[in-house]
């Protein structure tokens, strides 16, 4: 395998030949290398501008397409594309190449169409072939499978890509298979075989220097979001960070938000506001500008859960959470519905039902993934009661807490206001002692934001004697709205009437 320095000294003096066809050769017998290097966009730059269209030789042309794809130049990729002649390949490898690059893009617009190519490139190769096209066709499919929730059959296929690419001494897209592989067993609750998966790749990439070094800390990553879900927090930002640098000094943009999200939600945990602060202001000013919807609704992510300790305005981002209803996956749909559920259990606004997240629900097992089916549960069992419905909202819980005890994953049950702490005491004590543990260390936190700027509004009315109807019209909201705010003060205030609740509300110094 070709060192980059290697390869960008031998494309700059081909470069100075007059004809093309040299160069394209190069591309065809070095493909292996260009595929294999962590640094892939400096060398892409070097052949963006070559012209394969005049080429009796397709496979050249594929290659630099599936470079453009690499490198996110999605624009060049679809013009060499319509460039290619499908009836001019003259071997099964060249064909898988191109139909996983039809997957990839496909992937984009149709599913099914994206599961036919991603298949297809597979089942076109010879069963036993071990070579970068087979790893490659095997990549794809388990991408594509991934993409449609399907992580057990997902993680087989990038475990099989892994080795072959290993095998080949490819290690940067080894890496790669093995790190989504991972993420996808994480999906499923593997949670120690994730842990220990990658601290075996970790110690493996100890003796490995220069760039082979930096991209093997990716494998922080499902280590760090292992080790957040076992409510291990300091152990969880020492990974995610680490894997965050390897992410940025390999310029891996597509692997962003995942990273920042975790990190955010681990410094949520510790009521680490310094460090919430600084994620959020980098997210903002490194991707705030590019008008990326998972973005931007990340961003309104961070500055919701931050509200409880700066106070700042989120009337913008609650709207948007309003009026969204993001359904390009199953995981983008969970973090909507994650944010409304939020929104509506801190009495900010009521935006979700329990019918609302039913239908997850269904998604979530069939699909085996127990880390959202667990804070699906809890979101349900919370909306149920406060939608009255106790002893449905019981039956939630058990089957949050039966996940729990099957993968040790805790950490949805702090994520979330919860009321339903003693339900939790009468179903698994030592569940409850953990949580309580853990709460004591933000209690102060929550006892002075345990009403909302709203609900303090409402309340002062109240004490001055207004109706509903004049708290309304005072604060430009239904009676219906007043109405359920109220209901809200009085089961945070455990009052069964407004002097009750204007009495312990000042005794609490909320007004």
């Amino acid at each position: 395998m070709k060192d980059r320095h290697i390869l960008i000294d031998e494309l700059s003096e081909l470069r100075k030949d007059t004809t093309p066809d040299r160069l394209l050769r190069y591309v065809k017998d070095n493909m292996n290398s260009l595929f294999a290097s962590a640094e892939m966009t400096s060398l892409y730059r070097m052949l963006k501008d070559v012209d394969t269209s005049a080429s009796h030789d397709e496979l050249p042309g594929i290659i630099i397409s599936w470079m453009a794809f690499a490198c996110g130049d999605n624009r060049e990729m679809f013009q060499r594309m319509q460039h290619i002649r499908e009836t001019d390949l003259k071997t099964p490898q060249e064909s898988s190449l191109f139909y996983s690059l039809k997957a990839m893009i496909e992937g984009m617009m149709n599913k099914d169409n994206a599961l036919k190519y991603s298949r297809l490139a597979y089942d076109i190769l010879p069963l036993n072939e071990k070579s970068i096209f087979m790893a490659n066709a095997q990549l794809t499919y388990a991408q594509v499978l991934a993409g449609t929730d399907q992580y057990s059959k997902a993680a087989d296929f990038f475990s099989s890509s892994h080795h072959i690419f290993n095998e080949l001494k490819m290690n940067f897209l080894a890496m790669v298979a093995l790190v989504n592989e991972l993420l996808n067993r994480f999906r499923m609750g593997e949670i120690s075989y994730v842990i220990n998966r990658s601290q075996e790749a970790l110690f493996m990439s100890g003796s490995f220097h220069d760039e082979t070094k930096s991209y093997s800390e990716v494998a922080n990553l499902p280590a760090g979001m292992s080790y957040h879900e076992i409510n291990k927090q300091n152990l969880a930002i020492k990974h995610l960070s680490a894997a965050k640098k390897s992410i940025d000094d390999m310029g891996m943009l597509h692997m962003h938000g995942v990273t920042e999200m975790y990190l955010f939600r681990s410094y949520y945990i510790l009521d680490d506001q310094q460090n919430m602060e600084k994620i959020l202001n980098e997210v903002i000013t490194r991707f705030g500008h590019m008008n990326y919807r998972q973005m931007d609704i990340l961003i309104a992510t961070f500055k919701i859960l931050l509200h409880k300790y700066n106070h700042q305005p989120i009337e913008s981002e609650m709207e948007m959470f309003e009026i969204e209803d993001s359904k390009p996956s199953l995981e983008a749909q969970f973090m909507v519905n994650e944010m409304k559920t939020y929104i509506t259990l801190c009495s900010y606004r009521l935006m979700i039902s329990s019918q609302d997240i039913l239908e997850n629900l269904d998604q979530f097992r069939a699909s085996g993934n127990m880390t959202k089916l667990q804070a699906t549960f809890i979101q349900l069992a919370e909306l149920s009661n406060l939608e009255g419905n106790k002893e449905q909202a019981t039956l939630y819980l058990k089957q949050a807490v039966d996940i729990y005890r099957e993968y040790d994953m805790l950490v949805n049950f702090l994520f979330y206001p919860m009321t339903l702490t003693e339900e939790i005491r009468a179903m698994d004590r030592e569940l409850h002692r953990k949580l309580s543990e853990t709460r004591k260390t933000n209690h102060q936190i929550i006892r002075e934001s345990l009403l909302t700027s709203r609900e303090k509004e409402i309340l002062k009315l109240i004490s001055l004697g207004k109706s509903n109807s004049d708290i309304g019209k005072d604060l430009f909201i239904s009676v219906g709205t007043i109405k359920w705010h109220i209901n809200n003060i009085f089961s945070k205030l455990h009052a069964e009437n407004r002097i009750q609740a204007v009495k312990k509300a000042k005794e609490l110094n909320e007004i």
